[in-house]
């Protein structure tokens, strides 16, 4: 396994990204191999509040597969979330958000919810 990670910040705003690249030994198959990465980035647009957004993949390789063909080893996806957040004092935080994951398979199959949190640090 390898990986490598950023973060950048200038005023309000701060970015994040990392990447892994993995490989699994596979003593019946060949090197079971995946590239994975995100970047989240996060905005402060008035005080105690934030807009914040996260993109990430998954990307499983190809291996030889039964009668000769290729094919990727598991389901290549790709995620989304994006959300606001206030922050009205040290110990609160409320967040809306919308999350959405899309699985490359045949059909493609794409799940998405919209979810609220309300956090009580004490």
């Amino acid at each position: 396994m390898a990986g490598a990670d950023l973060e950048l910040s200038y005023g309000r705003g701060i970015v994040y990204a990392e990447y892994i690249k993995n490989r699994f030994e596979s003593p019946f198959v060949e090197d079971l191999d995946l590239d994975a990465w995100y970047i989240e980035g996060k905005v402060s647009v008035f005080p105690g509040w934030y807009v914040a957004g996260r993109y990430d993949r998954i990307l499983f390789d190809e291996v030889g597969v039964t009668g000769g063909g290729v094919g990727r080893w598991d389901a290549s996806l790709w995620r989304r979330e994006i959300g606001v957040g206030f922050k009205p004092s040290k110990t609160l935080l409320a967040k809306l958000v919308h999350h959405e994951t899309v699985l490359e398979t045949t059909p493609r199959t794409v799940e998405a919810f919209v979810a609220a949190q309300l956090a009580l640090v004490f």
